[in-house]
């Protein structure tokens, strides 16, 4: 009986051992699990941690760099306003040399619409002038064509040939030059000559007036070994001669007197 307990007993602590063996198990994988659980738990904090610090080394910098930005944009702006001031001056100085010029201005206006004024007065004058040297002109190669014919008749008498129609006791010579235009048959090709040249008002004066049917508005060909220089616009019209206006006007400086004046009718 008494052998019979102990084996119970001995049963019994065999058992209470694996039981306690097996909770002595179970607690140490339980222990294990949660040191793994917080090693982990650890190593997330570290990495957290870690980022917060990143994060918070980052937003470090940052600050010291809008820190710094703020000390550039306040050096920048007391430059500005430096500017500012400068530009300010610059601009009362250029309002008042505004002022000054307006002044100027206002008297130099004054002094153009003097010198127009002149100027207007001199080409009236100097128009005149050109017709009173036309007029003057057209009288001289009248009386040179007078003074040509009279030379012919004395020549003639000198010779001691009588012209066909020198003048008897009844008939009178009569030396009168005409004032009225004498009508003439011209060729097909009306050719003249340059007898005078203008460069100062770019216009020409030509051996062609109303006697040859010369007409204000008329354009004629100036030419030189034949090969036209520029082309003229009669302006003035007297009766031996014309003043005629060079329409390309860089061509005056080659005109000269003795150049050939055609029209082409």
């Amino acid at each position: 009986m008494i052998k019979n307990i102990k084996e119970i007993l001995i049963i019994l602590l065999v058992c209470m051992s694996l039981a306690a063996a097996a909770a002595l198990f179970t607690l140490k994988e339980a222990e294990k699990e949660r040191r793994i659980k917080i090693e982990e738990q650890l190593q997330n904090e570290k990495l957290t941690k870690k980022k917060a610090d990143e994060k918070l080394s980052l937003a470090q910098q940052q600050q010291q760099d809008i820190k710094n930005s703020i000390v550039e944009l306040k050096h920048e702006a007391q430059l500005l306003e430096a500017e500012q001031v400068s530009y300010r001056q610059q601009l009362e100085d250029a309002k008042q040399e505004m002022m000054s010029l307006n002044d100027e201005a206002g008297s130099v206006q004054e002094r153009i619409s003097q010198v127009n004024s002149l100027l207007t007065e001199l080409k009236s004058k100097i128009a005149e002038a050109v017709k009173n040297t036309l007029t003057l002109k057209d009288e001289l190669y009248t009386l040179e064509k007078a003074k040509a014919a009279l030379a012919e008749r004395l020549g003639t008498y000198v010779k001691g040939k009588a012209p066909a129609d020198v003048p008897t006791e009844d008939k009178q010579p009569d030396y009168t030059i005409a004032t009225e235009p004498v009508a003439e048959t011209r060729a097909p090709s009306l050719i003249g000559e340059v007898l005078t040249v203008n460069r100062e008002f770019d216009f020409v004066v030509i051996s062609l007036g109303s006697i040859d049917g010369m007409e204000e508005g008329m354009v004629l060909d100036l030419v030189r070994d034949n090969k036209i220089l520029s082309r003229v616009e009669v302006e003035t019209v007297r009766k031996n001669i014309s003043a005629a206006a060079v329409l390309d006007k860089p061509a005056i400086a080659k005109v000269r007197a003795g150049d050939d004046i055609f029209l082409y009718r």
